[in-house]
C-alpha cells in the first residue's frame, strides 16, 4: 500500500489551525478539492461523525471519523466500489 504525505508550513498558532481544520463544513470556502461538505450528524466533528462530501470528478461519498485526537487531527474513512479509503 502506498502512502502519500504532503506537509505545509502555516504561520498561525496550532489552536487556530485546528479550529479551521475541524470546521469541515467550511472547507469548500478555502480548498478547491471540496465542492460541498455537510455533516450528517448534528454537532461538532467528533468520533463517529459522518460527512457527505462532493469533490470534483468524484462521486459523492460519506466519510466517517474513526480516530480523533482533539487539537491535533483526525482520521476518516469511506468506501467506494469495495475499496476502503482513509484520510488523515
Amino acid at each position: 500500500m502506498a502512502d502519500f504525505i504532503r506537509s505545509v508550513d502555516i504561520d498561525a498558532p496550532p489552536d487556530v489551525v485546528w479550529r479551521t481544520v475541524r470546521d469541515v463544513e467550511r472547507w469548500p470556502e478555502w480548498t478547491p478539492t471540496v465542492t460541498s461538505l455537510r455533516l450528517v450528524d448534528p454537532g461538532p466533528l467528533a468520533l463517529g461523525s459522518r460527512a457527505r462530501i462532493r469533490q470534483p470528478r468524484l462521486p459523492p461519498a460519506t466519510w466517517q471519523v474513526t480516530e480523533l485526537d482533539d487539537g491535533r487531527g483526525f482520521v476518516w474513512v469511506t468506501q467506494r466500489k469495495g475499496v476502503l479509503w482513509q484520510a488523515e
